[in-house]
């Protein structure tokens, strides 16, 4: 009898490991446990300069833990696939954070490659939230306030594209406090406060804008010491946009609807058709495209 159990197979059972996107979303969750405890993350204003350090803190633990982890765009695009940040609460600022930290991650180690992120209109507060160094970014069909707010505080924020967004202070304070933000594109963008404080102490270049609509658009852009310069305004509808821009800094070279050549609306033409149609490329031909957007946007104020 005992022969008969001698001849039964014994299996080992294998755990499956995670994937990058379970790894990602895990640590989430654990930074999330790990910042909220920290009075300093339970407040914060549109001028504490302690939230600069708290991005910091934040993004240095995100390269740390994830370091074995290859954080590509395609994790990226599943990971903002797999959430919404519907809040505006501490958690849901702390998980714009972590959003941020991801590109971050991809932008700095990676610099050349382009990131093109769908959000398929859902919502998501604080997406990419104070993210010092960003490059090459397109962000088409989402909601959210805050969005890309302090993009390039310290740092620098170039070549972002931007697509079909609703919220309030979509890239406020971008190249803020010393960083610059430079070959900025947005286009049907709906909500207030649009790149409100832009180059406040920092700097800002070539910005185009068409089919914008709400109050204070470019308000206080390149103020403070800082300088805003090569604007173009296309189709704003709101009031109050570049209230206050260039106070005690420095504005130059703004051109508004009313006063743009045959030339330069043409260029304007290709700069958006370029914006429109840049899915549906390669990730190598999307950077070439970012490329030819700053071309054109030089381009516009050569035709003067």
């Amino acid at each position: 009898m005992f022969n008969d159990f001698s001849k039964l197979e014994v299996r080992t059972e294998t755990i499956q490991e995670k994937s990058d996107l379970e790894k990602v979303l895990d640590m989430e969750t654990k930074i999330i446990e790990m910042y909220e405890i920290y009075e300093r993350f339970e407040h914060y204003s549109d001028y504490s300069g302690n939230e600069d350090d708290e991005y910091q803190s934040l993004y240095t633990a995100v390269q740390e833990k994830l370091a074995n982890i290859k954080i590509t765009q395609e994790v990226l695009q599943k990971y903002i696939n797999a959430r919404d940040n519907t809040e505006q609460n501490n958690q849901a600022r702390i998980r714009g954070m972590y959003s941020a930290a991801l590109l971050e991650i991809i932008s700095t180690k990676t610099p050349e490659i382009h990131t093109f992120i769908d959000g398929k209109n859902k919502k998501f507060n604080f997406l990419f939230y104070h993210i010092q160094n960003v490059k090459n970014l397109t962000l088409t069909n989402i909601q959210g306030d805050y969005i890309l707010y302090k993009a390039g505080m310290n740092g620098s924020a170039t070549n972002i594209t931007l697509q079909h967004i609703t919220g309030e202070n979509t890239l406020s304070y971008a190249g803020w406090n010393g960083g610059s933000a430079k070959n900025i594109t947005l286009i049907d963008v709906i909500g207030k406060d649009t790149l409100e404080h832009t180059g406040l102490n920092g700097s800002a270049k070539n910005i185009t804008l068409s089919n914008i609509t709400g109050n204070w658009t470019l308000c206080n852009a390149g103020s403070d010491h800082g300088s805003a310069k090569n604007i173009t305004l296309n189709n704003i509808t709101g009031n109050y946009a570049l209230e206050n821009a260039g106070q005690n800094g420095s504005i130059q070279n703004i051109l508004e609807e009313n006063i743009l050549t045959e030339k330069q609306k043409r260029i304007i033409s290709k700069i958006k058709k370029i914006v429109k149609t840049m899915h549906i490329l390669s990730l190598e031909e999307q950077t070439k495209m970012h490329e030819k957007i700053a071309e054109l946007q030089n381009k516009i104020f050569a035709e003067k």
